[in-house]
């Protein structure tokens, strides 16, 4: 059984992917193909005014490096944040402070922030849509040795290092259309700004469609350094008990809830550990919920005879700061980066990113990675 969402999204995507049929679909279709044209004009203007310098960029004082995307929705740059702090860290010892918009977000209710601040612990998360303020903001509060952009591809003003474009590899294109007709934010051809693509989820489709993608990736930029990954289910966490390996939910009957930009991806993720997901409900991405949502959630599983409700580490602080107690138990997924290939040459861009303005007398050698896998 499916819920309706608040604000339907899959209701958005079955119209941009061609999926709803019929007269009113049709005319939508036809009514924002024109309003796209023109998102693209404006886009590709203001490409080439950063191109050519017209439009100024500000360089911080320390490297840059950016995780972005093509497209609007979850592509999985948040685990790859992740890995990237932790990386720079633990192998670089490296302070890094990560730069984010913050969509949706309040000082009372963020998602991404506060999850990347509880899984990383000292690394330091400015929330401010000018990430120049951002830069400004966190060398005032303390040391910084390296910045990481999060979400931050369209964001030109701000001078990278290195660029880090991640695609979804269930939807690496968002169905070849710009915004509002589809899910891109800019013409695939952006490809060629980056230095590195990481695909991820790239277990989710067959190997021949993973070759396809890597080909067509890099008949648009030659240049550019493609790696796989994949997301990697790691712990259940429930705020009454101890926390299970994933593996823990084969053969349990669960509700699942998310409001993140590829929900389909987490309903997947269950499956392949074997749950039993004998319902789901679909929020828009960084919708907050309410108590009266969480209560129709419930409500929901425990009519479908659901052992457990469960939702993705971004969504789970919302719920947690508006219940103390359940009826069913309630739960978190956490999910980690795996690398597939190309972790090592990731991390040698990393390394020729971070010499051009750290001396490298301040960077542990290869060798020193080796030790510290």
């Amino acid at each position: 059984m499916e819920c309706k969402s608040p604000v339907d999204q899959k209701a958005f995507h079955e119209l941009a992917s061609g999926k709803a049929q019929g007269v009113v679909s049709n005319l939508l279709r036809g009514l924002l193909l024109p309003i796209s044209q023109i998102y693209k004009f404006v886009t590709l203007s203001r490409n080439a005014l950063y191109r050519h310098h017209i439009l100024p960029s500000y360089t911080a004082p320390c490297p840059v490096i950016c995780i972005g995307n093509l497209t609007t929705g979850g592509t999985g740059k948040t685990p790859l944040v992740a890995w990237l702090c932790r990386h720079l860290s633990e192998n670089k010892q490296l302070r890094s402070v990560v730069l984010t918009r913050g969509y949706k977000s309040s000082h009372t209710q963020t998602d991404e922030p506060e999850m990347l601040e509880k899984k990383l612990g000292d690394t330091r998360v400015i929330v401010n849509a000018n990430r120049i303020e951002g830069t400004r903001t966190a060398i005032t509060r303390g040391p910084v040795d390296v910045f990481v952009m999060d979400d931050g591809f369209q964001h030109q003003r701000l001078t990278r290092d290195l660029d880090i474009l991640t695609l979804d590899a269930t939807n690496p294109f968002g169905y070849e259309k710009l915004l509002p007709a589809g899910l891109l934010r800019e013409p695939v051809t952006a490809i060629e700004r980056a230095q590195c693509v990481v695909i991820t989820r790239s277990n989710q489709i067959s190997a021949q469609e993973l070759k396809a993608l890597k080909t067509r990736v890099q008949s648009i930029c030659p240049s550019v350094l493609v790696a796989t990954t994949v997301h990697s289910p790691t712990a259940v966490h429930c705020p009454e008990s101890q926390p299970q390996p994933a593996s823990w939910l084969n053969g349990r009957s669960v509700f699942a809830f998310c409001g993140i930009g590829n929900p389909q991806a987490f309903f997947t993720t269950l499956e392949e550990l074997g749950a039993k997901v004998v319902g789901n409900h679909v929020f828009d991405d960084h919708y907050h919920c309410t108590k009266a949502d969480l209560d129709n959630l419930l409500e929901q599983a425990l009519q479908n005879q659901a052992e457990l409700l469960l939702t993705t580490e971004k969504n789970y602080p919302d719920i947690a700061a508006i219940t103390t107690h359940t009826s069913l138990p309630l739960g978190y997924l956490t999910i980690e980066l795996a690398f597939e290939s190309g972790e090592e040459n990731v991390k040698e861009l990393i390394e020729k990113a971070l010499a051009s303005k750290i001396p490298r007398s301040r960077l542990p050698s290869s060798a020193g990675d080796d030790q510290n896998k």
